[in-house]
Parts: structure tokens; sequence; C-alpha cells
């Protein structure tokens, strides 16, 4: 455990350099910066333990470039990652992975080539992604990277990320690559994204994470982990994000209901059904929980329609799927993974994306892929391990809100998958391993391990 609080550690050190070179406007320091954490990549992936360090800079990525119209270093690293762990594998891809992406490439192409539009470096990270992910994440696999260190990661990396864009709101070099609305009595803060519904997505997801963890931990490790849930769903009220609410409202309310299945004693439930209502009592008796509580009902307050709750995405819709059925080759082909929008407008929903950008064609494409990652074997390991009411806590907590956003031009479209399913290998399993917090003992010599 000393090796990963080292390398958190470092982490922190780099997203602190970062914040300073971007506040001060200084090229050479961001570019410090951002070498360092291509380093620190480069090393965990020659360590098989790269998940954990790219959940930690996720909430980073937006910083993590020169300008706000420039790629993201973050995305060039996930292909970097890729890329040596070929080399280490001698380019050992999986044929069907190469199919999948020669394919995908044909149908995109092709509409390009009808529609005029020209390829750009996002088009080309996603097709070398589809590619070459697999081999990462079948490396990652045979490392010692588990479930529980990828969680801690995320999530203090999104605590951090939260708090540092707060405190450096102010200063002109950071401004432009955050968002705060505000209108009426409403404030909205969403890290260092532009939108508040991407931001609370990434707090859902590791919020399903640390839940997972929490009954399966032991007393000394109970009390840190309800500290980081309090502060992530703290931290998702600052969004005052309408999704963010009803998801955490699900994923607690099946949370609640895995508790009495947990293998663990009756006294060990009760103390922590007993410390989550003192911790929800004295949460809600703060003043900053009431304020956010309060905004969050504001916003409720103002869907008398399922096209205002929804904030007009049912609208938005309607919209997309009437321009789909209009243009047979839109449906069949889409829009080859052009960045391109109807009536300017984001689809919403990234099932609807999908078909925009890929077509029926190319949508059956990503989901064959999708369910190759799974390794043939693990949802059913998982489901015979009476696991399932679990895995539907993590799928809501990282793929609901999907339903509304357009998720296929992040790299959250690739690595929810990729940590999501880090999740089911580690609930099929034994008990006795499943997500189970590393003791002192087994991290006195060696990272913590799901093997």
């Amino acid at each position: 455990m000393s090796v990963k609080i080292r390398t958190m550690g470092i982490c922190v050190v780099d997203c602190a350099i970062l914040c300073l070179g971007q506040t001060l406007g200084s090229t050479p320091v961001t570019l410090a910066a951002l070498g360092i954490f291509l380093l620190i990549l480069a090393w965990e992936c020659y360590q098989s333990e790269t998940l954990p360090i790219l959940l930690f800079f996720l909430p980073w990525s937006q910083l993590m470039r020169f300008s706000t119209e420039s790629v993201s270093f973050y995305t060039i690293g996930l292909v970097v990652a890729c890329g040596i762990t070929l080399f280490k594998n001698r380019l050992d891809l999986r044929g069907r992975d190469v199919l999948v992406g020669l394919l995908l490439l044909v149908v995109t192409l092709i509409s390009k080539l009808l529609d005029g539009s020209s390829v750009d470096m996002s088009y080309v990270a996603f097709m070398m992604l589809i590619i070459m992910l697999y081999s990462l994440k079948r490396e990652d696999e045979q490392g010692s990277s588990s479930f529980t260190v990828a969680t801690i990661f995320f999530s203090i990396g999104i605590l951090l990320a939260a708090f540092a864009a707060q405190w450096l709101a102010a200063y002109p070099g950071i401004q432009e690559y955050i968002r705060v609305d505000n209108y009426n009595t409403i404030t909205r803060w969403c890290g260092f994204y532009s939108d508040p519904n991407f931001y609370s997505a990434q707090v859902a997801a590791a919020l399903a994470g640390v839940l997972l963890l929490l009954p399966r931990s032991n007393g000394k490790q109970m009390i840190p982990l309800m500290t980081v849930a309090v502060l992530l769903i703290y931290c998702g009220l600052l969004s005052a994000s309408k999704s963010f609410a009803l998801v955490a409202v699900l994923e607690l309310a099946l949370w609640l209901l895995l508790l009495f299945r947990v293998r663990r004693s009756v006294a060990f439930k009760l103390l922590l059904i007993l410390l989550v209502a003192v911790v929800g009592m004295v949460a809600l008796g703060t003043a900053v929980f009431k304020n956010l509580l309060q905004i969050l009902l504001t916003r409720f307050s103002y869907s008398d329609s399922l096209a205002s709750l929804t904030t007009g995405r049912t609208e938005i819709w309607k919209e997309y799927l009437q321009a789909l059925f209009n243009s047979p080759k839109m449906l069949l082909l889409g829009k080859g993974f052009t960045n391109t929008r109807i009536n300017g407008l984001a689809s919403h929903n990234v099932i609807l994306q999908m078909i925009f950008q890929f077509g029926l064609i190319g949508t059956a494409l990503l989901i064959w892929w999708g369910t190759g990652l799974e390794h043939g074997t693990l949802l059913r390991q998982a489901r015979r391990e009476k696991k399932s009411w679990e895995m539907l806590l993590l799928a809501i907590g990282m793929f609901l809100p999907w339903m509304a956003l357009d998720m296929l031009f992040f790299d959250e479209f690739f690595l929810y998958q990729w940590y999501f399913l880090l999740g089911v290998r580690a609930l099929a399993e034994s008990e006795a391993t499943a997500v189970q917090l590393p003791s002192e003992e087994e991290t006195a010599g060696a990272p913590p391990c799901d093997e």
C-alpha cells in the first residue's frame, strides 16, 4: 500500500503543478506537468497498473491542454499507454477488435465521403482505441490493479479537482477551462468541466464503486470510505444536476437493499446502518448541505412537464429521431463520427448519438465490440456468484447518466466500460476476495491484488 500512497502523492503534486501552470499562464510549467503525467502513466503501464492512474487524472483531463481548442494530453496519454502495451506484447492484438476497427473504419469513411466530412484527431484516436484498448485492459488484469485501488484513485481525483476548481475559479487562466452557472438563486459548479452533467456523471460512477466497497470493509476502513462517499455526494450536489440526484437516490436505495445480502454479522450491518443514519442527519443539519438541497429542489420545482423535467431533452430526442428516420443514409451509416449536431444541439442520449454517428450498422459493430470486453465469462461468473444486484448498482452509477449525455467523443466512453468490467471481475471472484479492501498484512510487501 505504501507504493500506492507514493504514487498517489506524485499524482497530487503533478496536479498542483498543472494548476500553477494554467493559473500563471506559463507554458513551460504546464508542459512540465503534462510531461510528468505521461511519465507516470508510462511507468504504471509498464507495471500493468494503468487504470487507477487514468481514473485519477480523468477529472483533470479538460485542464490538461494548452488551450480550450487543443487536444487534451489525457487522450494522447491513453493512446500512448495502448501503444506501450502493444510494444510490450509484441503487437499482440485480438483479431475481433481489429476486425471491428476495420469495419467501423469502412462504414465511417463511406459516410464521411458521402457527406464531404474531414478526418480529425478525435476520429483517429477513437479508431485506435477500438483496436488497442483490449490489450491494455488485459494487461491490467494480469497485474496488481484492483477495483478497490481504481475506486480510491478515481474518488480522490474527483474530490481534489472539484475543490481546486472552486478555489481557482477567480483566476483568468483557469476560468476558460471551467464553467459556473449563476441564475436566480442557483449556482452550479462542475469542476474543470464545462457541463455539470458530465462532471456529475463522474461523481455517480465513483460513488457506485465506494458504495460497493463499504459493506465489505472492516472497522478501520469504514470511516474513511464513508467520508469519501459523503464528500462525493457533496461534490455531486454542487452541480445542482437533477440527473445526479435521481441516480444517487437510486444508488443509495439499492445499496441499502444490498446491505442485507452481504455475508457479514448482524452487528456489523446494524453498526453500518447506524453510522449512515448519523452521518446523514449531521450532513442534512449543516448549512452547506441545506443550501445545496434547496438549490436542487428549486430546479425540480420548475419541472411541470416531462420536457421541463428533462430540460428539453425529450424534444431534442424527437428531433434526432425524425432526422434519422427521414434519412436512410444517416440511419444506416450515420455521420461517420463527425462532430456535428442537429440544429446545433447535442442528442443528450448516448444511444441516439451512437446511431447518429455510426448508423445502425456501426452501432451493431460497437455493441459487438463492447460485449467482447467482458472476456466471455465475467458476467456469467458474477451471476453464478449471485452478484446480479451488485452489478446493477455499478451499472446504474456508471451508465444510467449516459441516457442524458453524449459520451462518444469523450474518453469516459472507454474508461467507464473498463472500470465497470473490473468491478464485475471483482464480483466474479470468491466472497473473500471480491471487493475486499487490502489489510495491512496484505500490503506490507506488495500492492493489493484481486487475483
